[in-house]
Formats: structure tokens, C-alpha cells, sequence
């Protein structure tokens, strides 16, 4: 891989993404760590992974791998499968048709519905943590109609007795950044992420940001198919997320993270 040709195609809030050649590409992170953290953020990916397809969620191939500096530290990189940039979630819900579009919505919510449901059921009981993923259009693909979760870096992982249980995976690449993150909005970040009804919201939000044409019927599929829902509790919670407040307070902070962040469009051009 050292010497595969880098083709630099888009950043993420904490990586920037390169297409690398054998149909794959490679997420690249800033901060280099000691041998000890990158066997402890591997182990943690491999686990979240794991999670995730015993929890029924479609993951790409995906591996971390890990280079020697000089220095003696190392630097991590994600290698996964490279997905068509029309197929990036939201590009396609920018060219999708009404109907596609209310699909795609209808798909990331019952994704969405599938961790909380994997974190009640099992790993709660069985592994002691809950996990979370938040399936908003820029971390998913979509491939033959289905949706495909890509965002599989930080691996969320949090232990069930311990809310502020933090994953070795964030205090390193969280440290700095994701500090202010945290403080300026108020926790935003690791509450969308485990929390069913913020999740919600900010995957309205996003919605509604992309395609606000089809603001209306966005919030009528979302209600619909969180009500379809066989769990009292799971269809409580979720419906919170979608009230008119939560889903306004996420678009702001939506907005704010992307500006701190300098986020780029998701209209990625290859070269």
C-alpha cells in the first residue's frame, strides 16, 4: 500500500480520505500513537465492526492498519472498499426522485431502529456496553437499494454502567478537536450518537437540509415508520426526536460543527 498512488477525494470531520488504488480507499488520521493505543483503537474497530453486523447492519470490508515512523510512534489508517461518489449517501439523496428519496428516509431510520434494538436486546445484557451509529446521508452508501454504514471510525463503544466511559479510540483523536466539540455544544456529539431520540433529530435534520422540498414528507415517513416498530419503548423515545424543537436545536448544531470543522460539500470529484 506504501506505494499505491494517493488520490485525495474528500475529509471527513477527523480524517481525510484518499482513493488508494485495488478499489479501495483510505481514511487518513493526523494524530500519530504509541504502540500501546494503536493496538488498543484497532481492537476497539474490529469489536464496533463486529457489533454492527451481529446487530444486522451492512458493513464494508474494513480494516485499520498501522505504520511505523520513525519516531517510534505509529499512524492508523481505515482501508475499506471505495464506493461510486453517486452512491455516497448524500449525493444520492440530492439526485434521488421523490420516491427514491422517501425510500432512502424510510431505510436510515429503520437502520437507526436496528441499533437501538441490538443495544436493548443484546448488548446490554451480553456485552455490557451499548454502541451507537448515526446513519445521516454522509455516512452511509447506498448499493443495489440498500444502505451500507461506512462511518465505521471512531468505533462508538460505551459501557452500559458508565455514561462518561470513554472508547481508547477518542483520547487521542478526540483530545483536541473533539474537546472543543464536546464544550461548545454542550455535549451534542456523544449524545446524537447513543441516544435514540437525538439521533432521530439529527437525521431529520440532515434530511431536511439536503432535500427541503421534501420537508413534509420526510417527517410523515420517519413518523411512520418508527410507529411500525414492535418496542413501546424504542417507539417512545425515537418519536421524541422528531418534535419540532429537537429537530430545529439539531440543525444548529449542526451547522455550528460543520463550521468549526470546515467541513467540505459531499460532491466528491475524483483526481
Amino acid at each position: 500500500m506504501a506505494k499505491a498512488r494517493r488520490r485525495n477525494i474528500g475529509r471527513g470531520y477527523w480524517s481525510k480520505v484518499a482513493r488508494v488504488g485495488g478499489g479501495k480507499v483510505a481514511k487518513f488520521f493526523p494524530e500519530h500513537v504509541s504502540k500501546k493505543e494503536a493496538r488498543q483503537i484497532i481492537k476497539a474497530h474490529d469489536i464496533f465492526v463486529r457489533f454492527l453486523r451481529e446487530a444486522e447492519i451492512e458493513v464494508p470490508e474494513t480494516r485499520i492498519v498501522k505504520k511505523e515512523l520513525d519516531s517510534g510512534e505509529f499512524r492508523l489508517r481505515i482501508l475499506q472498499n471505495r464506493f461510486e461518489p453517486r452512491d455516497l449517501g448524500e449525493n444520492y439523496l440530492k439526485r434521488a426522485s421523490k420516491g427514491q428519496a422517501i425510500k432512502f428516509a424510510e431505510q436510515v431510520v429503520t437502520e437507526t431502529l436496528k441499533v437501538a434494538h441490538f443495544n436493548r436486546e443484546i448488548a446490554q445484557s451480553r456485552y455490557g456496553v451499548i454502541i451507537g451509529a448515526d446513519f445521516k446521508p454522509d455516512n452511509v452508501a447506498v448499493v443495489d437499494g440498500k444502505i451500507v454504514f461506512i462511518d465505521t471510525f471512531s468505533p462508538h463503544i460505551r459501557s452500559n454502567a458508565d455514561p462518561k466511559h470513554v472508547n481508547p479510540a477518542f483520547g487521542r483523536y478526540f483530545a483536541k478537536r473533539g474537546f472543543l466539540l464536546e464544550k461548545l455544544t454542550r455535549g451534542y456529539i456523544s449524545k446524537t450518537v447513543y441516544e435514540p431520540k437525538k439521533r432521530m433529530a439529527s437525521l431529520l435534520a440532515e434530511l431536511t437540509r439536503i432535500r427541503p422540498d421534501l420537508k413534509k414528507e420526510f417527517l410523515k415517513i420517519v413518523k411512520e415508520t418508527i410507529n411500525r416498530d414492535p418496542s413501546p419503548e424504542i417507539r417512545e423515545e425515537a418519536l421524541a426526536g422528531v418534535k419540532f424543537w429537537r429537530v430545529l436545536n439539531a440543525k444548529v448544531m449542526g451547522k455550528t460543527i460543520s463550521l468549526l470543522g470546515k467541513r467540505k460539500g459531499m460532491e466528491i470529484k475524483l483526481g
